[in-house]
This record gives structure tokens, C-alpha cells and sequence, in this order.
């Protein structure tokens, strides 16, 4: 959502239940995590105790590019951190879209770096307990990212599977979500399946996100 700034930011709402009947709340400004710039993808951890956010143009709105912050949740607020490390070293390129695996120990994310195969890739950092860092990212090979542009990565807890959008493969048009099996071997993946229509049209297909508690239902965004 935009607010008056023309500056995109993270809102939320609430669903609740009544009568049987499931209703969503008016969308609410997540203030905590509302900078004077632009703000956007997130993704927590499994105990919603952190959560990373894509903030482009800076605290200072003197960034030229995206960056993936941490937020701790203290009490009932959120604290905003620092640039994920591989994001402070490397200011030159964009970063953002990022998802943590269920077990918070890897964050896949959307990015220009150099070393990849053209456009936006999708790579992967893995997550140093004895450091608390971040580390180098890897990209995740020719099965996934293309010589166009692949965005929004999802795990989804119940089938396993990486979920993201490319204009690189052939689809129904514009950006396509689809799913990937992994092996043991980040960089090696198995059949790559376009989620096809009515999921896929000929406009711009993004994100897309499970339901935890089922495996049928979820949402995505076109």
C-alpha cells in the first residue's frame, strides 16, 4: 500500500472468525516498521520473534538501492536493526524480496549482484550461529535463475518446494511463479514446474504464500 508520502510501507491485518465466517480487519500501518522511505517484502522467522524487510533508499533516503534490514520483536514492538550483512558490503547493487526456511537458518532472496547469470537472480546466505552473520551468498544455479529477471522466493513448509517469479522461462506471459524441488546440492534442482492458469496469466504474476496450518490454501498476487 501507498501512504500520503507516495512512499510504499508495510501494513497488516487480522483475520478473525465469526458466526463460522472468516472476515479480515482494516489494514493498519506496521509503524514500527514505517521509515520516511520505502519499505516492502518481509518474512519472519518461526517464531515471529524477527522479521527481515526490504527497505530501499535508506534510513536517510540517501541509499540508491535496496537493502534487507533485521527487526527484533521486543515486547509487543518491533525494533529495526541493521543491513543484513552481505547487504552492508555490497551498497552498489539491490537487494530485497527475502525468505527465511522454516528453521530460520537460510534466507533466499532476490538480487544484481555480480556473479550471476543476468538481470535479478535468486540466491541464497546461511545463517552462522557461532558468528551470528550471515553468510557469502550462493547463488542457486541454472535450474532456477535465467538471463531475465527472478524474484519473490518462497519456501513452502509443506511441500518443501521454492516458490518464485521469472520472466526468464517460457510461460503465459510477463512474470510466471514457479515451484523447484531442491536435493541436497543448493545449487542443483530437480523438475522446474510452471504453476500454469489460472495461478499464471499474460500479466506479471509475483509472490504467492501457503497457509501454515493448510496445505490447500494460500494467496498470490497478479
Amino acid at each position: 500500500a501507498v501512504n500520503l508520502n507516495n512512499y510504499s510501507d508495510i501494513w497488516f491485518m487480522e483475520k478473525t472468525t465469526k458466526r463460522g465466517k472468516e472476515k479480515w480487519t482494516k489494514p493498519e500501518l506496521l509503524t514500527d516498521a514505517a521509515t520516511k522511505f520505502n519499505d516492502g517484502a518481509v518474512t519472519f522467522n518461526g517464531r515471529f520473534s524477527e522479521m527481515y524487510m526490504t527497505q530501499c533508499n535508506g534510513l536517510d533516503g540517501k541509499g540508491e538501492n535496496c537493502m534487507i534490514y533485521s527487526m527484533k520483536r521486543v515486547g509487543k514492538s518491533w525494533i529495526i536493526q541493521d543491513p543484513v550483512d552481505f547487504c552492508k558490503s555490497d551498497s552498489g547493487h539491490f537487494y530485497g524480496h527475502p525468505a527465511l526456511s522454516d528453521d530460520g537458518m537460510q534466507m533466499f532472496f532476490s538480487s544484481d549482484r555480480e556473479g550471476g547469470y543476468g538481470g535479478f537472480d535468486i540466491w541464497v546466505s546461511n545463517y552462522t550461529k557461532r558468528g551470528k552473520t550471515w553468510s557469502d551468498p550462493i547463488n542457486l544455479g541454472p535450474a532456477i535463475n535465467t538471463t531475465g529477471n527472478e524474484y519473490y522466493p518462497y519456501i513452502n513448509v509443506h511441500d518443501k518446494m521454492l516458490y518464485f517469479s521469472s520472466d526468464g522461462w517460457p510461460g503465459a506471459g510477463g512474470l510466471d511463479i514457479f515451484k523447484i524441488k531442491p536435493t541436497e546440492d543448493i545449487t542443483i534442482w530437480e523438475k522446474r514446474t510452471n504453476l500454469q492458469t489460472p495461478m499464471n496469466s499474460g500479466g506479471d504474476d509475483l509472490g504467492i504464500t501457503f497457509n501454515t496450518e493448510d496445505a490447500n490454501s494460500g494467496y498470490f498476487s497478479s
